[in-house]
């Protein structure tokens, strides 16, 4: 993302559409992390596989 607003600027379509697909991700891994706290590293494994989904995008 910071790549993007460098490149194309912040305001730039392409930097804002990353910048919210990036706080998708944030959001999901956090809620992974507060349900799967006592699991440790399996709630990475998790948030892992369900970022690939997106992982087209970038």
């Amino acid at each position: 993302m910071i790549f993007l607003g460098g490149k194309f600027g912040f305001t730039d379509k392409q930097t804002v559409e990353c910048s919210q697909e990036l706080d998708k991700l944030l959001n999901l891994y956090q809620q992974y992390q507060s349900k799967n706290d006592k699991k440790g590293k399996w709630s990475v494994l998790l948030f892992q596989s369900e970022s690939k989904k997106t992982a087209d995008y970038v």
